[in-house]
Parts: C-alpha cells; structure tokens; sequence
C-alpha cells in the first residue's frame, strides 16, 4: 500500500473524462444500482475497501493546491462584500415577490392562491430588511 503523495497520470485523467456519458446512461438503463454512491462495497467489497485505504492514506498534487488557493482566495473575496449589500436583497425581493404575486393574482384564480403567498413574502422580506435598518443605525453622538 502506498502512503503519501499520489503522482497524477495524465492517461487516466483523460480516459475517465472522456469515457462517454452515453456509455454511462446505458449501463444505468441495463442496471439501476449502476454509479450509485455507495454501492462499490457491495458489488467488490475488496476494491472497495482497498480504495478507502488507499484515498485515506495518500494526498494528491491537485488537492495540495486547492487547499493553497482556497486559503488565499476566501479571505479577498468575503472581504469585498458588506453587510448593506446583503442586506437590500431582502429590499428586492420583497418587490419582485409582490410584483410576481400581482401578476399571479391578475392571470387566473387558480394562481390567485399562490400569488397572494408571494405578496406575503414579499411584504415580509420587506419588513425584515426596515427591521434590520432599524437595528443597525447608530444614535447620533451630542458634540458638547
């Protein structure tokens, strides 16, 4: 069993991309327990096992670098964003809520139904957003 770095095959990497996904779709067809997750330990227990081992005790070079660029990357894009931002979803899709629920009310009365939940939604993301407005305003600060 091999313990460490895993070396990439670029031949294996190629094949398993470009093995078609009409070869997939007929195999599931014949078979309907076929690419399901989970069922190599019952179809062969001992590659099954042998392949949990092997993915637990080697790292791959792919994998290293996704942990080096996710590390650096988190950081600058969160970092561009602000709570305000955020917070005028709430203001716009309370007005497509209500503007759906409008149209949905207009058209027919079966949708009637539906569309007077999406003004309720809309009206509550609405009330969310003045409630978190309110919440996060400061009291002015006296100049004496």
């Amino acid at each position: 069993m091999k313990i460490g770095v895993r070396t990439p095959s670029v031949k294996k990497m190629t094949s398993s991309r470009t093995t078609g996904m009409i070869n997939r779709k007929a195999k599931s067809s014949f078979n309907p327990l076929y690419g399901k997750s989970g069922m190599g330990i019952v179809n062969n227990p001992k590659k099954a096992i042998y392949n949990k081992v092997y993915n637990k005790t080697t790292v791959s070079i792919k994998d290293i670098n996704i942990d080096i660029d996710m590390d650096n990357s988190e950081e600058d894009e969160y970092e561009s964003y602000s709570k305000s931002k955020y917070n005028i979803l709430y203001l716009l899709s309370g007005f497509l809520n209500i503007f759906c629920g409008v149209l949905l009310c207009s058209s027919s009365i079966l949708l009637s139904g539906i569309g007077s939940f999406s003004i309720v939604l809309g009206i509550l993301s609405i009330i969310k957003y003045i409630i978190i407005i309110i919440s996060t305003k400061k009291p002015p600060q006296d100049r004496n």
